[in-house]
């Protein structure tokens, strides 16, 4: 399974598994050569998220394969302890 990461002018999203990279890159390329516009994104959390994009908007994407990501598996307390940020005290 592949996780998608934009980052647009610094701020980093991450998109919805079901997003077509290659038509999101072709969008955001006609919305910023037509001088600018808001693109609509699908982002994991959120039931969207709108972003304005312009020539001068740096923009990156980046994909990673979460499949090879290695798992660590917690104790109910160790699991507890870290999600409320007590872990180590």
């Amino acid at each position: 399974m592949e996780s998608s990461t934009l980052t647009l002018g610094g701020l980093v999203y991450d998109l919805d598994p079901s997003t077509i990279i290659t038509t999101l890159k072709d969008t955001m390329e006609r919305t910023a050569l037509s001088g600018g516009g808001f693109v609509d994104l699908d982002v994991i959390g959120e039931d969207f998220a709108s972003v304005f994009v312009s020539p001068g908007t740096s923009i990156y994407f980046t994909t990673n394969d979460v499949s090879e990501l290695t798992h660590v598996d917690l104790s109910p307390t160790e699991a507890v302890d870290w999600e409320l940020g007590f872990y180590g005290l």
